[in-house]
């Protein structure tokens, strides 16, 4: 921890400890703090806030921002590719609903296809 303590110019568990505290301290007061309607915007809540609670806001903006990539949904489209081929153009959306449902679902549950007689 020396070479630590060199580079920040104090004992580094004393400033973890410090910096442990202010969350600790933080973290009490959004605890306590009243919960915000169903109808409001999380999001714009935390920017409304993020000066009262600047340490956990960051980490409120890491988990309520959006993914970044769009495979989820390129993944659902490949999926229906597999599904409405030529051979199954005339397939009802209820029967389509199904297919994508045990497609996605099946491994989730560890469905073993190999017990299936034939």
């Amino acid at each position: 921890m020396d070479v630590l303590d060199d580079i920040l110019g104090a004992p580094a568990t004393e400033l973890l400890t410090t910096a442990s505290a202010a969350v600790d301290v933080e973290l009490v007061a959004y605890l306590s703090d009243d919960v915000i309607p169903c109808t409001e915007s999380p999001t714009a809540w935390w920017a409304a806030t993020a000066a009262q609670f600047p340490l956990l806001a960051v980490e409120a903006k890491c988990f309520l921002s959006s993914p970044p990539t769009s495979v989820a949904s390129k993944r659902l489209f490949s999926s229906a590719a597999q599904i409405y081929t030529v051979r199954h153009s005339r397939l009802l959306p209820k029967r389509a609903d199904t297919l994508f449902f045990m497609k996605h679902n099946l491994p989730v549950v560890k469905f073993n296809y190999g017990s299936i007689s034939k």
